[in-house]
């Protein structure tokens, strides 16, 4: 343990230290949670019926509504993902996918917050789970069709080859392509491999989003894959990204690699977690950090998935993001005039702030122009 003074060296130095009361307590500073005074989630922001269920979800699951509003950005906002883009000006269009990180002691019920959000999302997969099913059924018909045109047209070409005289080769058919292999799809997924979460991507090109209880956990998997790190820094902008497969086979492209990180860190693994050089990894995160939940007693005013609360990630998820031809067509969403003086106004506060800062406080708010822009439009959309 430290204390307020230097360790004596001496035998005289000691015998003074015996009779100094300063030294009668530790420094108690040293114990600290380092949580700080915070505030709690300003749930007014959200529409009333949203912040009615909030509060009758957090009662029910005895957590504060903290636990469960700040997943709750991160779980929406990528739901929404590239299918809308908020558009600062005709340069600066951001995706709506924001990276929510619930800081907690061990048993302080970040868990049970997450839970919340979960049982949601997994009604809705169970739910889907029929369509997913045909779609299989589906893929594997054109898979057996495209081996038995590849057939046929493997032998006329060889018929044409072995003509005499040689007749002109057929082209390949379009049924006989390889279609690949089916991609389950799926609204996110809390553990996958590089590659799996960029054939996810390649299926939903809206975004993915990879959920975590544990933070630490998906932090620690970077390090055992090759090039994860990377791909994940990459995963916040939703830009184009070439994946290099593992066994040496062709690479994958995938045209919008988007994919929101949701979970939570206990505050000691969150400083190993971004441990060495900055790069940026950090500052794309929106944290929250909420006093442990205090006795109260628990209500079963809400049901384990409550329909207002699924019919609105419903909405969420079927927003439009195709064009006529049923390709992928992001919309884009123009900040109204009003809007973009409140930006700039809040882009010239970060540009005085940021002077007076380094290392990481810095990176995290110079992040925050784009930060902003993602959650005015998440806000927006939920309401």
């Amino acid at each position: 343990m430290r204390w307020k003074k230097s360790l004596p060296r001496t035998r005289e130095e000691v015998l003074v230290i015996a009779f100094d009361p300063s030294w009668a307590e530790p420094d108690a500073s040293l114990l600290e949670d380092r949580r700080g005074e915070l505030p709690e989630f300003p749930i007014e922001v959200l529409p009333p019926s949203l912040s009615n269920w909030l509060l009758r979800a957090s009662r029910g699951a005895g957590v504060r509504t903290d636990h469960i509003a700040v997943p709750l950005l991160g779980v929406t906002s990528s739901l929404i993902g590239m299918a809308r883009r908020i558009q600062a000006t005709t340069a600066w269009l951001e995706p709506m996918t924001l990276w929510t990180c619930v800081v907690a002691q061990s048993g302080d019920r970040k868990t049970p917050g997450l839970k919340v959000l979960l049982r949601g999302l997994d009604r809705i997969e169970k739910e889907n789970s029929p369509q997913y099913q045909e779609a299989h059924r589906a893929h594997q018909m054109r898979t057996q069709v495209a081996k038995e045109e590849m057939k046929r047209w493997r032998k006329a070409c060889a018929e044409a080859a072995n003509a005499s005289p040689s007749r002109e080769l057929p082209l390949l058919p379009i049924d006989a392509v390889d279609v690949g292999d089916f991609i389950q799809p799926a609204l996110y997924v809390q553990d996958a491999t590089i590659q799996r979460l960029a054939k996810l991507c390649e299926a939903r090109p809206r975004g993915m989003m990879q959920i975590r209880d544990e933070l630490s956990g998906l932090f620690a998997s970077m390090l055992r894959q090759p090039g994860a790190r990377a791909l994940y820094l990459e995963a916040w902008n939703g830009g184009r990204y070439v994946v290099e497969r593992v066994d040496g086979t062709r690479s994958l492209t995938v045209p919008n690699l988007l994919v929101g990180v949701i979970g939570g860190f206990q505050p000691d693994k969150l400083a190993s977690a971004f441990a060495g050089d900055e790069d940026g990894m950090y500052a794309r995160f929106l944290y929250g950090w909420p006093a442990p939940p205090c006795y109260c007693r628990l209500t079963d005013d809400v049901s384990e998935v409550e329909p207002e609360f699924q019919a609105l990630l419903i909405k969420l998820i079927r927003l439009p993001d195709e064009d006529v031809n049923a390709e992928f067509a992001p919309r884009v969403i123009p900040l109204s005039c009003r809007a973009r003086d409140k930006f700039e106004g809040y882009r010239k506060l970060v540009d005085e702030l940021k002077r007076g800062l380094d290392g990481r406080e810095r990176q995290w708010l110079v992040k925050c122009e784009s930060q902003v822009l993602r959650l005015a439009a998440t806000l927006t959309y939920l309401n």
